[in-house]
């Protein structure tokens, strides 16, 4: 009977009773009622005119940033404040990346490379750390997100509130139907005051292969007590490529 029930369904009764982070802290509930009314009434809240960078940690994704990151900043509206902060481990084009972010986004930027190892945690980390705005967005480098983020953002991000997106993530190009909303999982954006993030531990650099620091770090803001809004942001799209080595390829599964 389940799989007849759209997941736009399932999901808010899910999300009310069983939940993970009901078993992490008491409260949660309640702060999710919390969160779920400021996301609901955003626009009579006064906005607070933060900067804002995006802070992206690569190796190797060059084609993906330029695809669909870059497009997406040169059509922000409101994209005054914003800042890109670009932290590459490792890519070996990484000479052509920057020439061409630089020919193409006007707006601010900090960009690095170092020759190392990629890690997900510390090359996100590093992107922050090396940022100048007081909010941040943390974003991969396959996504498309919508041009009223700004907006959005600055709306909902307070302290003490981090807001987990939920993004919608395309099929190969050979099957874009098989697309999806990731409501259960998918915990890798997040937008929340930089020192906010640094305040509750930023991502656990121990973990250095790909996968699981995102949830932990989800688990951490939970269990310091702030207000975790997790709602769904249309616009906001995850483009599809191989998985990394050792995650699953949850497309051709479903093939």
């Amino acid at each position: 009977m389940k799989k007849y029930i759209p997941n736009s369904l399932k999901y808010p009764f899910w999300y009310a009773f069983k939940a993970p982070q009901r078993a992490l802290i008491k409260g949660t509930f309640w702060r999710d009622i919390s969160g779920i009314l400021i996301y609901c009434f955003r626009y009579f809240r006064k906005k607070e005119l933060h900067s804002i960078s995006i802070c992206i940690g690569i190796s190797n994704r060059t084609e993906m940033l330029l695809k669909h990151v870059i497009p997406s900043l040169l059509a922000l509206k409101n994209s005054k404040n914003v800042e890109l902060s670009v932290f590459d481990m490792g890519s070996v084009d990484f000479q052509f990346l920057e020439e061409e972010i630089r020919k193409n986004w006007k707006g601010k930027l900090v960009i690095t490379h170092v020759g190392e190892k990629f890690s997900r945690s510390k090359a996100f980390n590093e992107a922050v750390n090396q940022c100048t705005g007081e909010v941040i967005f943390i974003c991969d480098a396959d996504m498309s997100f919508p041009s009223d983020l700004v907006n959005q953002i600055q709306l909902i991000v307070r302290k003490d509130i981090v807001w987990y997106p939920i993004y919608f993530a395309n099929g190969p190009e050979d099957n874009h139907n098989i697309g999806k909303w990731l409501w259960w999982s998918a915990k890798g954006m997040l937008a929340c005051l930089k020192s906010d993030f640094e305040r509750v531990g930023k991502l656990n650099e121990k973990y250095t292969s790909w996968g699981q620091e995102d949830i932990e770090l989800w688990e951490r803001f939970h269990l310091n007590k702030f207000t975790v809004i997790r709602i769904k942001l249309k616009g906001l799209i995850h483009h599809y490529h191989p998985p990394a080595p050792g995650a699953t390829d949850r497309f051709k599964i479903a093939r």
